[in-house]
């Protein structure tokens, strides 16, 4: 059978999917006549559409994140804009920067605002969806990745891929290795789709940030000294909280309600974040990198003599990650903010309670 692509309303948004035989054809009318859905099958178009002609009115997103300038440019130059309708490799009609759709017809063209403003309306569907897919914090430039990924294959593919998987589960090294295996279509390997999977690889793995966002955390901290030897995990649990949430603990005030349960104040206090206590490892700066562009400062609790000169552990607040590859971060100890390389923190030995992060995600 001539190759098909299925449009289906969401929830949220929409999203397509390429049916390549008769099997996968049947299923979906299958499912569409279970749930109540009209079917419309052009065959000359290879498209199929379920769902009411109202479900195919654009919807707003419901998700705010924005990709920035380096992903827009990425996709714009992947994708290439062209003001005539043409049929894809797939046979699907197309027009401006990869846009289709049921307002997509053969003759149709339009000029470059035009196709500006369905490459922004397209584009807001896809950040919305990438945004609900991932459940862990992603830098900016990892945000622009996932959407151009998402925009050539379909959020379909990326929800089901070991890529998010792996991105979900904290591996961030391992996702990245994964866009090069997406770089076939038609059961060929196309040259410009390993060139986009490259670019969208560097730039996933990309460790640059904005200096306005690598300022706004260490801004809002205020570096405080801890009362007792033994409360530098309740100072920098107070720092946290303070910058999150703007109210004024120290370590005297956490200490009174909750003594040493840090998670549990943490969890209490940022009503409307989740904090979480991954592994520190050599991978773990692009989720501290992502953690620090959202807004949100990570605990980091070592040992060893750059961190703790008893030798009882020491746990401290990073709060920027500088240009020339320095790690800020409020010491309790000292009530400042000094600098550490990141071997420092590599090499460190492990706190007794072992070498570990705390890190919030958004509920």
């Amino acid at each position: 059978m001539k190759p098909l692509r299925l449009f289906c309303p969401a929830e949220d948004s929409s999203w397509s999917q390429s049916i390549q035989t008769e099997r996968e054809l049947q299923i979906c009318k299958d499912i569409a006549t279970r749930l109540g859905l009209p079917i419309n099958l052009d065959e000359a178009a290879g498209k199929l559409y379920l769902g009411h002609a109202k479900d195919w009115q654009p919807s707003p997103p419901t998700g705010k994140r924005s990709i920035n300038s380096t992903a827009l440019a990425l996709i714009k130059e992947s994708e290439g804009c062209v003001l005539t309708a043409y049929r894809d490799p797939v046979g699907i009609l197309t027009i401006g920067y990869g846009h289709t759709g049921p307002d997509v017809t053969s003759g149709l063209q339009i000029n470059m605002a035009e196709a500006d403003a369905l490459l922004k309306e397209d584009l807001a569907k896809f950040e919305a969806g990438v945004a609900d897919l991932v459940k862990v914090p992603i830098t900016d430039n990892q945000f622009g990745a996932l959407v151009s990924f998402a925009y050539n294959l379909g959020l379909g593919a990326l929800g089901e891929s070991t890529l998010l998987r792996k991105l979900n589960a904290g591996d961030y090294s391992g996702a990245s290795e994964e866009f090069p295996k997406w770089v076939n279509a038609g059961g060929q390997k196309l040259p410009g789709l390993v060139t986009r999977r490259e670019r969208e690889r560097k730039l996933f793995a990309a460790t640059t940030v904005s200096p306005a966002k690598a300022a706004s955390v260490e801004s809002k901290v205020k570096a405080q000294a801890q009362h007792r030897p033994d409360s530098c995990g309740q100072t920098s649990v107070a720092m946290a909280i303070n910058c999150l949430t703007g109210k004024s603990h120290t370590d005297e005030t956490i200490n009174a309600k909750y003594g040493y349960d840090l998670l549990p104040a943490l969890n209490s206090e940022c009503s409307s974040h989740v904090w979480g206590t991954p592994d520190f490892t050599a991978q773990s700066w692009p989720l501290i990198q992502a953690s620090l562009e959202s807004g949100r400062p990570v605990l980091f609790a070592a040992n060893g003599p750059d961190f703790s000169r008893s030798g009882r552990g020491h746990i401290l607040l990073i709060v920027a990650l500088t240009a020339d590859g320095k790690v800020r971060m409020a010491d309790p100890a000292t009530g400042t903010a000094p600098t550490w390389t990141r071997a420092q923190c590599e090499t460190a030995a492990p706190h007794p309670q072992g070498k570990w992060l705390m890190v919030a995600r958004p509920k």
